[in-house]
């Protein structure tokens, strides 16, 4: 038996320093990163509550080109096909969302329910896909624009997958 405490002890005193030495490594090291690392850097948060207000922020930032924005509100009584959605938000925590109009060629504005976007025109509703507009207390719909899917493809199916399951476009072409 003491031959084999002998054997465990050549074995397990080497063992121990190893680990020793690694544990002080460790601790060496990160000691050195924590002192000598740059503090780390905080972005300037920017909250505001008032989504009219971040809407006039990103149109005035031009993110669709453009020059500045124009007046809100035309001096005219306008026609609800005069506008076009460009974007929408329709919503944020604890309040309204916002829509990106545009009218004719002019520049993006922004608008949230309720507004008076023209003389006569109100922003009714905003939608996932577009808005609601009224005027005189008839309501009409106006959609975002379809995105252009030319030139993407899918993704390639993996090896042994299953068949897409057959669609409406694909069943309407039999």
């Amino acid at each position: 038996m003491s031959a084999a405490l002998r054997h465990l002890h050549v074995i397990a005193v080497p063992v121990a320093w190893l680990l020793a030495l690694a544990l002080v490594a460790a601790v060496a090291v990160t000691l050195f990163w924590r002192f000598t690392a740059p503090a780390p850097l905080a972005l300037p948060v920017r909250f505001d509550a008032d989504p009219r207000a971040v809407a006039q922020r990103i149109a005035g930032q031009q993110p669709f080109g453009g020059s500045a924005p124009a007046a809100a509100v035309a001096a005219s009584p306008a026609n609800t096909a005069a506008f076009t959605v460009v974007g929408v938000a329709t919503g944020f925590i604890g309040g309204p969302g916002f829509a990106l109009l545009k009218q004719g060629s002019g520049d993006p504005q922004a608008y949230v329910e309720g507004e008076e976007i023209a003389r006569g025109l109100r922003l009714k509703r905003i939608l996932a896909d577009g808005v609601e507009l009224e005027q005189g207390g008839r309501t009409e719909r106006i959609q975002l624009p379809p995105v252009a899917t030319t030139g993407i493809e899918p993704a390639p199916r993996p090896a042994g997958s299953p068949e897409p399951a057959a669609g409406p476009s694909a069943r309407n072409k039999n």
